[in-house]
């Protein structure tokens, strides 16, 4: 479990599925994320299963620390300990009140630093919509910085949209966010 003094990180649990399920089938939600297709129960059932057994990828619930209220997600994809690189996202604040309070950028940074101080990566990337203004603001305030754009990649409400692909080493980590650590 990952601490800090608004929110804490734990791994997902079967018990989490249904509200995970409710978040990402809101609307509000969808326009977030790459995959637009609606969940179901039994789905994410299956989809946590293969979750426990695989190696590349880390998703976190985000909670209140002071109601231990599941109020989200982050996480890990493509983990790969050879190259020492991840994938940053699946960042998500679904409890719309807890929204704005810190609890996003305070996950992100106990991530952050879990992977390149625990994990031991060099590389930590991702990807995000290109007009994405608010999201792009954010990333870059927690160090992201843009290394490469793809042209047309995303498909989504008719028209084709530019992908964004940031990406933080870990010596960009060391000199700007020296004083996260991670037990």
């Amino acid at each position: 479990m990952l601490v800090g003094d608004k929110v804490k990180l734990r791994p997902v649990e079967e018990t989490d599925l249904s509200l995970l399920v409710e978040w990402r089938n809101r609307v509000d939600i969808w326009g977030c994320f790459f995959n637009k297709f609606p969940l179901s129960l039994s789905g994410q059932l299956n989809w946590y299963r293969s979750l426990l057994e695989d190696q590349q990828r880390l998703l976190l619930m985000i909670e209140d620390i002071n109601s231990s209220q599941p109020v989200g997600t982050i996480g890990f994809d493509r983990i790969d300990h050879v190259n020492q690189l991840a994938e940053y996202g699946n960042l998500l604040i679904g409890d719309k009140g807890s929204r704005r309070l810190g609890f996003a950028g305070e996950a992100t940074s106990l991530l952050v630093s879990y992977g390149f101080n625990r994990l031991n990566l060099n590389r930590i990337f991702l990807h995000v919509l290109a007009d994405n203004d608010r999201a792009l603001k954010f990333y870059r305030r927690y160090g992201f910085s843009e290394e490469g754009r793809l042209h047309e990649a995303f498909f989504d409400q008719g028209a084709f949209r530019d992908v964004l692909v940031l990406a933080m080493l870990r010596v960009d980590f060391q000199s700007r966010f020296a004083e996260l650590t991670v037990p």
